[in-house]
C-alpha cells in the first residue's frame, strides 16, 4: 500500500476530532495564545464535553452549529467538540454584524449556537429559535454522554462561509475527508513533526 493508498483509507473512515487527537500523550503542548497554554489532555476533555453538551441539548447527526467565538481555547473545544458528535460546525467571525448574521442563519438553519457572551449580549435576538451551549468548561463536572452514531469520511464537518467579494457570501461544504486529506497534504509537504511549532495570526473561523 503506497502512502496516498493509505490517507485515503485515513479519509474515507476518521472522524476529524478523532483524527486530530489520537495518539497524542495528555501531557503534550497543543495550543499556546497570548494569555496560556494548554495539553492535548485539556483539549480533549473540553472537547468531551462541549460534545455531551450538544448530545445532552438533543443534537442528532449533521445537526449544524454556529461557533461565534474568538481565538483561543474556547474555539478549539467548540470546533472538536461539534465534529465529534457528529455534527456540522459553521464558523463565523465574532465581530460580524446583525445583517451578515441574519443571512448566515437563513443560509445554513442552524440547530445550536457557540458564541461567546458579548455576541449574544450584542444580538440577542438572532438567536431566540436557536439553542445556545456554552464551551467554557472550566472546572466542569458535566456527564459525558456516548454519541449514539459514527460519523466521519464522507459526512460533512463544515459549512464554511466564502468571502463574498464576487456576490453573496455561500457555504461551502467540507467533509471529514476533506480535512484531513489537506492536513496529511499540509503534513508532508512541509515535512512537519511534534517538534515543530506553528504561529497561526488568522482569525479560525
Amino acid at each position: 500500500m503506497t502512502s496516498l493508498d493509505h490517507s485515503a483509507s485515513l479519509t474515507s473512515a476518521e472522524n476529524v476530532a478523532d483524527y486530530l487527537l489520537a495518539g497524542k500523550r495528555p501531557e503534550q503542548l497543543a495550543l499556546i495564545t497570548s494569555k496560556s497554554q494548554h495539553s492535548y489532555g485539556e483539549i480533549g476533555r473540553a472537547s468531551s464535553i462541549v460534545a455531551s453538551r450538544l448530545i445532552a441539548s438533543g443534537a442528532e447527526k449533521q445537526d449544524r452549529v454556529l461557533l461565534i467565538e474568538e481565538n483561543g481555547l474556547a474555539w478549539v473545544s467548540a470546533y472538536l467538540g461539534i465534529l465529534r458528535a457528529g455534527l456540522i460546525c459553521v464558523p463565523l467571525p465574532p465581530g460580524i454584524s446583525a445583517a451578515e448574521l441574519s443571512y448566515s442563519i437563513a443560509t445554513v438553519r442552524p440547530n445550536f449556537v457557540i458564541a461567546n457572551r458579548k455576541v449574544v449580549s450584542a444580538q440577542p435576538g438572532a438567536f431566540r429559535e436557536i439553542k445556545l451551549v456554552s464551551a467554557d468548561v472550566g472546572n466542569s463536572d458535566d456527564a459525558e454522554h456516548h454519541v449514539p452514531w459514527t460519523s466521519g469520511g464522507s459526512d460533512l464537518a463544515a459549512l464554511m462561509f466564502t468571502s463574498g467579494s464576487t456576490g453573496k457570501p455561500r457555504a461551502v461544504s467540507v467533509s471529514h475527508a476533506n480535512i484531513i486529506a489537506n492536513t496529511e497534504s499540509i503534513i508532508s509537504v512541509l515535512r512537519l513533526s511534534s517538534a515543530d511549532r506553528i504561529m497561526n495570526v488568522l482569525p479560525w473561523h
